[in-house]
């Protein structure tokens, strides 16, 4: 996107003065003037020298007229202009002027905030009680805290998919707790089993005699701004993709052939030793899905997510059931669907959005287990909400830097797990 200074004529390009045109392309800036008076380049003055020699005097006036025509040169390449090179923020994608129409400026209407609530009730359509992936982290946290949870005397377990782009809410998790212990496999299928377990919580701070972890599990999906499910416009990649695959692979295997021919060995569709953890993944979810009896030959990729939660979770508290001794630690369990509502294109401004649907939500101290909904927590004010989303101008980006680098400055100063979330918190900040 070009700047402000770049539509009134003046670019600054490997050193050499160029003049921009209304078509966008730049020419240097001595041909330029002597096009506009008419003249040849070669008419232009060939140094600095001749230029020095016969200087010309230009008035306030011819300065003031010429200041007007550049300005009037500006508006008519607007508004002639494709919506895309010229709108810059303005500009967010298909769907968003298919909702709203061209040309409408979010910071003068409500359609800006009828558009996000547009693209929320999408996800929703498909994951009722879905939360903004901060307002998430924000109840989670409040609600663990009454529990006793917190920074300083909790490890989390963190078990999601390989796919990079689960990174946002893992960083988030990590700001609340410090470095989470990963166990994360294809799908969000739990390959660590209980001697991963044990060792991540072998890593649990210790307070009052008591260890605490906190268990996060959650597959994922993508469903674009358009609602289209499993599709996903990776930076720098043309065309779409796809998320979860490890799962949409499974959607295939499970579609075509169903859960008993899966879990038959004398069928085996996939080998065990050059793809283990999609074996992995599609015995449990193969189980999960022959002991509910539903039919499975038209399942969509968010049945299939759904399914993947529900066999995720179950393996999970049987592995906290081998693993943890409820009477020499305190333990908590949130589990749902991590969701990606994407713009449809990465390179437009469509905004990328973020959202989580919490299934199970309890906790476990002194071997009493206390269930509760997420969705009765508080969620935070509309400050808070921006402060949880972080900076979003260049400007505030660099207060944001100066204001982690100080705390980090500080951190040798700070518990461990706080420590880890202020470095946490400098890398997000910082990249």
């Amino acid at each position: 996107r070009r700047s402000v200074g770049a539509h009134f004529g003046v670019v600054a390009r490997g050193g050499v003065g160029m003049a921009a045109l209304s078509t966008g392309r730049a020419v240097p800036a001595r041909r330029a003037r002597a096009a506009r008076r008419g003249g040849s380049p070669a008419a232009a003055p060939q140094s600095r020298a001749a230029a020095v020699a016969a200087p010309k005097a230009v008035s306030t006036g011819k300065l003031l007229e010429k200041l007007q025509l550049a300005a009037q040169e500006v508006a008519e390449s607007l508004e002639q202009a494709p919506t895309r090179s010229y709108r810059g923020s303005d500009y967010h994608g298909p769907v968003y002027h298919a909702h709203q129409g061209n040309g409408t400026r979010r910071h003068s209407t409500g359609e800006w905030r009828r558009y996000l609530e547009s693209r929320a009730a999408t996800v929703e359509a498909q994951f009722p009680g879905a939360l903004g992936q901060d307002d998430f982290m924000f109840r989670t946290e409040l609600a663990l805290s009454q529990f006793g949870f917190n920074s300083d005397n909790t490890i989390a377990l963190t078990n999601m998919c390989r796919d990079e782009i689960v990174a946002p809410l893992k960083l988030r998790i990590d700001e609340v707790f410090g470095y989470s212990f990963s166990s994360d496999g294809l799908g969000g299928v739990i390959s660590c089993g209980v001697t991963g377990f044990g060792a991540g919580m072998s890593h649990s701070p210790i307070e009052g005699g008591k260890e605490r972890y906190v268990f996060f599990a959650f597959p994922h999906i993508a469903i674009d701004s358009a609602g289209v499910q499993g599709a996903i416009s990776r930076p720098f990649r043309p065309g779409m993709s796809c998320a979860c695959g490890a799962l949409a692979a499974a959607r295939g295997l499970i579609c075509e052939h169903g859960p008993k021919k899966l879990l038959d060995p004398a069928t085996r569709l996939i080998d065990p030793f050059l793809d283990p953890e999609l074996a992995l993944l599609m015995n449990r979810l193969a189980t999960y899905l022959d002991s509910t009896g539903q039919d499975t030959s038209s399942m969509d990729l968010v049945a299939v997510t759904k399914a993947a939660e529900a066999a995720i979770r179950k393996d999970l508290e049987m592995l906290i059931g081998k693993a943890v001794d409820p009477q020499k630690a305190d333990y908590a369990v949130i589990t749902g669907v991590q969701i990606h509502n994407w713009g449809t294109d990465f390179e437009d401004d469509e905004p990328n959005m973020e959202f989580v649907c919490p299934v199970a939500s309890y906790a476990v101290v002194d071997g009493k287990r206390t269930d509760f909904d997420l969705q009765g927590v508080s969620p935070p004010t509309p400050r808070q909400l921006a402060v949880l989303a972080g900076p979003t101008s260049d400007a505030a980006r660099k207060l944001a830097r100066r204001g982690t680098e100080r705390r980090c400055a500080r951190a040798t100063r700070m518990p461990g797990a706080t420590r880890h979330a202020a470095a946490s918190s400098t890398a997000q900040y910082g990249t």
